[in-house]
């Protein structure tokens, strides 16, 4: 992806999202005694390597940049929760509290007209990071926020996590477990992707190239050289397949995608799932074609009825034999 292409999420509202998940819990509890806040029901989120576990009602506001330089926001109905940025480094080393007080002067210079003073706690204990530089500490202006600045010795980025919150909020516990589950690599150099229910996990070879997010239907597209794998999540699928069977919908929406192949379609099951399978060998046509073209299809399509979601797996390959395929099916969890 572009280092400079930027996404925001105007399209997938909360309220929207959380009607297309099925989420119908209650998200919060609240001491009787003190009135502080805390969140029941926590999710896994994924984005370019990095990991963190989140409350539920949190979701995907804006992105931009890629694995090695970009920003994400992390939203709920009413304020930002969640920012992270990151970048590499040009110099391997990297001093994390010149890094922390960088940030902080950013921040004092931004209030500075507003004449707001910035009240900062440095080198807080609040979660203790291997393989890395790191500092925690807290600052209040007219935001509460807990910040997590870190640079991983193993895949060498520089990440700074701000979490903004209430005042009523269990703020402390809510820091603790969001920045307690940050990961910002796998050790066996896969990625998991994880957003609006879509999760999926694929090999760091492989380069997130075209995301689209929106209002019922999640799509991620990756490129290895000339491979491409496409994870899609569809929402309201009992409507999709109401006039239609699934081999029908998934022949109609998809053969455009399939042309360049001679492809055949098995109906069949997936985790115990109506499921459809369909398998294509490239059309080597004219003098186009090369060695390092992708000349295997493999796409399957299943509906989950539990979650009333179809999942869909695309994938443009250059082995037959390859066992990535069913890995990546495998990771997808739909419910």
């Amino acid at each position: 992806m572009d280092s400079g292409i930027y996404t925001n999420l105007a399209s997938v509202t909360l309220t929207a999202y959380r009607q297309s998940a099925g989420l119908t819990q209650e998200f919060i509890s609240v001491d009787s005694k003190s009135g502080t806040v805390s969140f029941n029901n926590w999710i896994h989120f994924g984005w370019q390597g990095i990991e963190w576990e989140m409350p539920e009602e949190w979701t995907l506001g804006k992105i931009e940049g890629d694995r090695a330089n970009g920003y994400l926001r992390i939203d709920d109905e009413d304020m930002v929760r969640l920012e992270a940025r990151w970048h590499v480094p040009k110099s391997g080393k990297v001093d994390i509290e010149a890094e922390a007080e960088k940030q902080i002067r950013e921040i004092e210079k931004k209030t500075k007209k507003s004449k707001q003073k910035v009240i900062v706690k440095r080198k807080v204990r609040l979660v203790q990071r291997e393989d890395s530089d790191w500092e925690c500490y807290h600052m209040r202006t007219e935001f509460h926020v807990w910040n997590l600045v870190n640079h991983c010795h193993i895949c060498g980025r520089v990440i700074l996590l701000r979490l903004f919150h209430l005042a009523k909020e269990d703020d402390r516990a809510l820091a603790e477990r969001v920045f307690g589950s940050f990961i910002d690599h796998q050790e066996d150099c896969h990625d998991h992707w994880d957003v609006y229910g879509l999760s999926m996990r694929l090999p760091t070879s492989f380069e997130l190239d075209h995301p689209s997010l929106k209002t019922g239907e999640i799509h991620l597209q990756f490129k290895r050289r000339r491979e491409i794998f496409i994870g899609r999540r569809i929402s309201l699928a009992e409507l999709q397949l109401r006039e239609m069977s699934l081999k029908e919908w998934s022949i109609k929406r998809f053969k455009a995608e399939w042309q360049k192949f001679r492809w055949q379609f098995e109906e069949s099951e997936f985790l115990r799932h109506e499921s459809c399978f369909v398998r294509g060998y490239a059309r080597i046509a004219r003098q186009i074609w090369s060695p390092l073209s992708a000349k295997v299809l493999k796409c399957r399509v299943w509906y989950c009825k539990d979650s009333d979601k179809l999942f869909i797996l695309h994938a443009q390959m250059k082995d037959e034999e390859s066992d990535l395929f069913e890995e990546v099916c495998a990771s997808i969890h739909c419910h």
